[in-house]
């Protein structure tokens, strides 16, 4: 009941966790919505050798995929419909490690099948990411180099740095959350100190106006040497939140590339909670963040500057279109 009510407050940042309800594990695949329909994004060949990426689901424990996702979308808090695919998906495959349940696909050729997989801790990107894998450092075209903003560290950005100087273009990947080394990573794109989001705390009052606190936001300070000129293209979609969305706002305010993909999840700002009845935690986002043209992120999230999405096709092929459009603009004559 509790999260149903903090559905409708449309925040990112909000849940309600107790102690005692702890899920911690995941079933080795993610499905994808795509209309009225559900299809196996990423799987755990290891694990459940039988599905393939790209069967349909059509069941899970015997009730129907659609009714499952709304189901589990009607206890989520999202705050943009990108965001809420994602989550959804996430929560659809989460329960406590060591939980057994049955997945009903159909293959591309018909066949349908039940599968029975326990949830296992969750490690690695099965269960965080829903796109085909691509390294760090690999060049995903001639002279066109991909970084993994959520995976890449301080040491691997160094090494890199000679690769990147030399590139025609650069791909960074943030489709999810990110390492502090990606704010190194793109100080060395900036030709000088670039301001992030404004951050506002709100002050209110039992009597008078409500006001709002500015509070310093993340931000380049200066730039970094050396100065890298390659054409910057940004990967986002519904999966970039909250600090990733900072990230962004830097990049726009500063123009130092493209954005490829879908919006982001539209929040930002950091996290306050309070304890209610039953031992419960209830999370919030506790201020607002504001872009530069001074419309909030909450609800809007950053649009990108090429609208591409996954499709079912694409999926069943193991393509990485968002990938691939960025890869067609960068190397685009």
């Amino acid at each position: 009941m509790l999260a149903r009510l903090l559905h409708y407050l449309r925040d990112g940042h909000c849940s309600a966790s107790h102690a005692d309800i702890v899920k911690g594990g995941a079933i080795p695949l993610i499905p994808r919505r795509f209309g009225n329909q559900g299809f196996v994004a990423t799987r755990d060949a290891r694990l459940i050798p039988e599905v393939q990426v790209g069967d349909e689901v059509t069941a899970i424990d015997g009730r129907p995929f659609l009714e499952v996702f709304d189901h589990v979308a009607s206890e989520l808090s999202t705050s943009t419909p990108g965001f809420m695919e994602f989550a959804t998906e996430f929560g659809i495959v989460v329960d406590r490690p060591g939980t057994s349940h049955t997945i009903r696909v159909r293959s591309s050729d018909g066949v349908e099948r039940d599968v029975t997989t326990t949830t296992r801790a969750i490690e690695g990107r099965c269960c965080v990411t829903a796109r085909p894998a691509s390294e760090t450092g690999q060049q995903v075209a001639p002279s066109v180099v991909y970084l993994d903003l959520n995976e890449m560290d301080d040491t691997a950005l160094d090494k890199l740095m000679p690769t990147l100087a030399k590139s025609s273009a650069v791909i960074m990947d943030l489709r999810g959350y990110l390492k502090k080394a990606a704010l190194k990573a793109i100080a060395h794109f900036a030709s000088g100190p670039v301001a992030g989001p404004l951050l506002q705390v709100p002050i209110v009052h039992e009597l008078g106006p409500h006001k709002f606190l500015d509070v310093e936001a993340v931000s380049i300070r200066a730039a970094l040497e050396p100065h890298l000129a390659p054409k910057l293209f940004i990967l986002v979609d519904g999966k970039a939140i909250s600090a990733a969305e900072s990230f962004l706002q830097i990049v726009r305010n500063g123009k130092l590339g493209i954005l490829v993909g879908e919006p982001s999840a539209g929040t930002n700002g950091n996290v306050n909670s309070f304890s209610v009845a039953g031992g419960f935690t209830v999370e919030f986002t506790g201020m607002r963040a504001v872009m530069s043209d001074g419309r909030v992120v909450q609800g809007n999230g950053f649009q990108p500057d090429i609208l591409i999405h996954q499709t079912p096709e694409g999926i069943r092929a193991n393509r990485d279109e968002i990938l691939d459009a960025a890869v067609h603009a960068a190397t685009a004559r």
